[in-house]
C-alpha cells in the first residue's frame, strides 16, 4: 500500500514515509500520504517534521484528530514556512495546545497540580506526584513502593477512555489508591508482640541477623521470609485489598468510580487456567480483593486452601483492620501458598 503513491515524492520524503508508516495503523496510510502530498510542494522540511511527529500526534489525538491538527499547521505554513515547520515540529504553544484539546486523553503535566491539591485534601499533607517514567526500576510501583509512601507515581499520559472526564477520573482513582496507603497506615507497620508470636509459631526467624536501624519494620518483616518475592506479592495483594475496602467506606464521593475501575481491572485479569497451582491461588487472591463475592472456575485440589484464603481475605476487608492485620494475614497466606507446587503441575479437575 505504501509503494502505491511514492513515485512522485523526493527521496528524503520516501525515506521518512518508509520509517514512519509501520508506526501508525494501516488504515491511516492513505490519509497520511494525502496530507504529505499537500505539504511537500509548500515545504519539504515541514513535511519531514509532520512525518516524524505523525506517530506521536496520532497516538494522542487518534485518527479523527490528526487531520484537524494538520489543517491548522498547513494554514500557518502557507503564511510562513518557518512558522509551519515549527508547528509541525510541535515547537509552538499553538501546536501543543491543539494536540491537548483534540486528545481524549489527559496528561500528568496538565493535571498534576489539581491532583496534588486533591491528595492534600484527602491526606492533610502535600504529596508530590511524579510520572512512572521517573520510577525507572523496570516495573510500575506496587509491591516494593509500599515500603516508601512519600511520593505518588502516575503515568505520564492516560487515554484508556474516549473522553477527558473519564481519563481524569482514572487518574483520581489511582491517586486515591496510593494516598489511601498513607491515610490508612500502610507504611506504619510495627512488629509488635502479636506479630512476633505469630512469626515464631510459623518458623519465621525474627532474630536471624542484625538489622539496619534505618530499615523500616515493613522491610524487616518482608525480609523474614525465605521466598521474599512470594511474601511481598501476598502482602501487596492483602494490603491493597484492605486499603481499597477502607477507601470505598470512607471516601463515598469516589466509591462508585473506584468500584467501576476495579470491575474493569477484574475483567482483564488473565485466565486462572493459565497459571500454575500456586499462581492460581495468588490470582484468586487478587480477584477476591477486587470482587469479594466473585465465583470462578478453580482447581479442585485447591478447595481447602481457597476456603481458608477466602476467610482471611474477607476478614482483612473489615473496617476495623489495620496494617498489623495485613502482616498477620500475610504470614497465614504465605504458609498456605508455600506448600502449594509452584510448577505447572497437571490439573485434572476444576470446580466453581
Amino acid at each position: 500500500m505504501i509503494d502505491r503513491s511514492l513515485e512522485g515524492f523526493p527521496p528524503l520524503i520516501i525515506n521518512e514515509l518508509q520509517a514512519m508508516m509501520p508506526q501508525i495503523p494501516p488504515s491511516m496510510h492513505a490519509l497520511v500520504l494525502d496530507l504529505t502530498e499537500e505539504t511537500v510542494p509548500l515545504s519539504c522540511d515541514a513535511a519531514v517534521e509532520f512525518l516524524r511527529n505523525c506517530p506521536f500526534v496520532t497516538e494522542r489525538v487518534k485518527p479523527a484528530g490528526l487531520e484537524s491538527w494538520f489543517r491548522e499547521g498547513l494554514e500557518l505554513l502557507r503564511k510562513s514556512e518557518q512558522s509551519g515547520i515549527e508547528y509541525f515540529r510541535i515547537g509552538t504553544g499553538k501546536s501543543a495546545r491543539l494536540i491537548e484539546e483534540l486528545s481524549p486523553g489527559v496528561g500528568l503535566a496538565v493535571t498534576r497540580d489539581v491532583l496534588e491539591t486533591y491528595c492534600l485534601a484527602l491526606a492533610g499533607r502535600k504529596t508530590p506526584i511524579l510520572s512512572t517514567e521517573d520510577f525507572m526500576t523496570g516495573q510500575s510501583p506496587s509491591a516494593e513502593s509500599l515500603t516508601h509512601g512519600d511520593v505518588i507515581f502516575l503515568p505520564e499520559f492516560v487515554d484508556k477512555y474516549p473522553d477527558k472526564p473519564q481519563n481524569f477520573t482514572w487518574y483520581k482513582v489511582m491517586a486515591t489508591h496510593q494516598i489511601g496507603h498513607v491515610e490508612f497506615g500502610s507504611y506504619e507497620l510495627q512488629i509488635d508482640d502479636r506479630i512476633s508470636t505469630l512469626c515464631r509459631d510459623f518458623g519465621l526467624p525474627l532474630d536471624r541477623k542484625e538489622t539496619d536501624h534505618a530499615e523500616t519494620d515493613l522491610v524487616r518483616f518482608l525480609n523474614l521470609f525465605s521466598n521474599r518475592r512470594l511474601a511481598t506479592d501476598i502482602f501487596t495483594i492483602v494490603e491493597d485489598s484492605r486499603v481499597d475496602s477502607l477507601i470505598k467506606q470512607w471516601y463515598r464521593g469516589i466509591s462508585h468510580d473506584y468500584s467501576n475501575i476495579q470491575a474493569e481491572a477484574l475483567s482483564i485479569r488473565p485466565p486462572i487456567t493459565s497459571h500454575s497451582l500456586r499462581e492460581a491461588l495468588l490470582e484468586i487472591m487478587v480477584r477476591l480483593s477486587l470482587e469479594p463475592s466473585g465465583r470462578w472456575l478453580v482447581p479442585s485440589i485447591l478447595r481447602t486452601p481457597l476456603h481458608l484464603t477466602g476467610v482471611i481475605m474477607s476478614r482483612i476487608q473489615s473496617p476495623e483492620t489495620g496494617i498489623g492485620d495485613s502482616a498477620e494475614a500475610t504470614i497465614l497466606l504465605y504458609h498456605l501458598a508455600s506448600r502449594i507446587p509452584g510448577d505447572h503441575s497437571r490439573i485434572d479437575s476444576w470446580e466453581v
